[in-house]
C-alpha cells in the first residue's frame, strides 16, 4: 500500500514538469510551407527501375563471405 502511495506521488509531481511550448521550437517558415503535390496512387505503385545487373551476383556472394566473416570474427572474439 505503501508503495502505490509513493509511486502516485512521483508520477503526480511528475506531471508537473513544464514543457517547451511547440510554437517556440518551430520556426515560421514551417507555418507558411506549401502542401506537396498530390498523385495518383497508380503512379506510387508503379515498380521502380531494376536494380540488378550482370555483376549483381558476384557482388552480393562477395558481401556475403565478407559478412560471414566478421561474423566469424566475432564468434570467435574472446569476452573480456
Amino acid at each position: 500500500m505503501r508503495s502505490i502511495f509513493s509511486l502516485t506521488c512521483v508520477a503526480l509531481l511528475a506531471s508537473c514538469a513544464q514543457f517547451p511550448e511547440v510554437d517556440q521550437v518551430t520556426s515560421q517558415d514551417i507555418g507558411d510551407a506549401t502542401y506537396p503535390d498530390l498523385i495518383p496512387v497508380k503512379e506510387m505503385a508503379e515498380p521502380g527501375p531494376g536494380y540488378l545487373d550482370e555483376n549483381s551476383a558476384s557482388n552480393l556472394e562477395g558481401r556475403l563471405n565478407g559478412l560471414n566473416r566478421r561474423a566469424d570474427e566475432l564468434r570467435n572474439r574472446p569476452i573480456e
